[in-house]
């Protein structure tokens, strides 16, 4: 049991990715797990089936503004029934910039501008992991 306990301790931050594009949900994959994160890839119905049913303690998701099938302020709020503390890295295009705006200002929505550079990904998943939001305007310095 001490063994566990102390695993449990040292578990790197578990990471949950949403997105439509295989090549982003790959690269993205790969870069995290690359620096020793735990990451998990979803299908938005997945993922909403495991926060549902609290299966995994995930600390981090990372999705896509534009999902195919629900548009993004419609997939947070129903995240939000499952996991209203679960901070959120959305990644983010030009498009829709007044609905970006409005998500930004919402709680633990941080965003993240694409075309992604893994500098800039360890750099935003360290922050919002790390909890160094101190202000409206480090939730969007990674937007251009």
């Amino acid at each position: 049991m001490r063994r566990l306990e102390l695993d449990a301790m040292n578990a790197s931050p578990h990471i949950l990715i949403v997105d439509n594009q295989r090549s982003i949900r790959f690269s993205v994959r790969l870069s995290l797990e690359s620096i020793g994160y735990a990451v998990t890839v979803r299908s938005m119905e997945a993922a909403f089936e495991a926060l549902q049913a609290n299966s995994t303690p995930y600390d981090l998701l990372i999705a896509d503004f534009q999902i195919e099938t629900m548009n993004c302020t419609d997939f947070i709020s129903k995240l939000r029934t499952y996991r209203n503390d679960l901070p959120i890295l959305l990644l983010v295009g030009t498009r829709c910039r007044k609905e970006i705006e409005k998500l930004s200002r919402l709680p633990a929505i941080h965003l993240l501008q694409k075309p992604l550079d893994r500098s800039r990904l360890f750099t935003s998943v360290q922050t919002v992991l790390g909890g160094n939001e101190t202000d409206s305007s480090s939730k969007n310095s990674h937007q251009s």
